[in-house]
């Protein structure tokens, strides 16, 4: 098993995703976010949805005024980043989690 894939299954990511109803925006956050779990991540993430238009007073507290807008945070509670836009390029949050894109050495 590579080191790679070692590191994956031993982190999980939470990820909170800022919507904005369903805007087709926010959808394709959704979907692209959800690929990344059951892809590259292997299930081994949490994603927790809010919906600014609901709840608003999340979205200041964890000042977030652009939708759509990914949280990550992992185990370690100092560790955290904020990815704005639709993820279509899933590279740039696939580099921060150090993960390889969905391509793994086999067992």
């Amino acid at each position: 098993m590579s080191a790679t894939r070692k590191r994956q299954q031993s982190t999980f990511y939470h990820f909170t995703l800022f919507m904005a109803g369903k805007e087709m925006n926010s959808r394709l956050a959704l979907q692209n976010i959800q690929e990344i779990c059951e892809g590259a991540l292997h299930d081994n993430c949490r994603i927790r949805i809010v919906d600014v238009y609901e709840d608003f007073e999340h979205a200041l507290q964890e000042r977030i005024v652009v939708t759509p807008a990914l949280i990550v945070s992992t185990q370690n509670p100092d560790s955290r980043a904020v990815f704005f836009g639709t993820l279509q390029d899933k590279s740039a949050l696939l580099s921060y989690l150090n993960v390889e894109n969905g391509a793994h050495e086999p067992e």
